[in-house]
């Protein structure tokens, strides 16, 4: 018997709720993983990951190994990359850096919605920019997040009329 992955199920889940909804839509949706970069080592502007935060990046690496991620998103800041990195390294994924700009949000959603149908992504941000991201996602009210908050997956299901589900879960210690 094959055992069901925790991501496997959700996403069973998810598009059985869409496909039920709307039986005449193509079951292929995008699934967009976003979460908020690992805990950091220290204020600095561009600080490395601590050794919780190492760890909760191998967690998310084990946690999306069999996710089918295609492509990764990180900002230009090493704690975004470095939070992506275990994940990229085991998937061969080269992260694309997305510079952290006022329009970042909006066009990291434009670009997965132009470029990505489909697909399934990584984007990996900041407490600042995580929300933004989800809104122009197309997520209603978007919950908010503290600097405290490491342990977020947000997982963004995309219709392929534009309507955006949201699953949020807790991963790493």
């Amino acid at each position: 018997m094959k055992r069901l992955g925790l991501f496997s199920l959700i996403i069973a889940i998810m598009s059985a709720g869409s496909m039920a909804a709307h039986p005449a839509e193509s079951s292929e949706e995008t699934i967009v993983f976003v979460v908020r970069h690992a805990e950091k080592a220290s204020d600095d502007r561009d600080p490395v990951l601590s050794e919780a935060g190492t760890a909760r990046a191998s967690a998310l690496a084990r946690l999306l190994a069999d996710a089918g991620i295609e492509k990764i998103f990180t900002t230009q800041y090493q704690r975004t990359r470095l939070t992506a990195a275990p994940l990229a390294q085991a998937g061969r994924i080269e992260a694309d850096v997305v510079e952290a700009t006022a329009t970042h949000a909006e066009d990291l959603a434009s670009r997965i919605r132009s470029s990505h149908r489909g697909g399934r992504l990584l984007i990996v941000g900041h407490s600042n920019t995580v929300p933004a991201i989800l809104g122009a996602l197309g997520v209603p009210d978007p919950p908010p997040l503290t600097d405290a908050d490491y342990d977020r997956l947000y997982i963004v299901t995309l219709s392929q009329d534009g309507r955006a589900g949201l699953i949020t879960l807790r991963y790493g210690e």
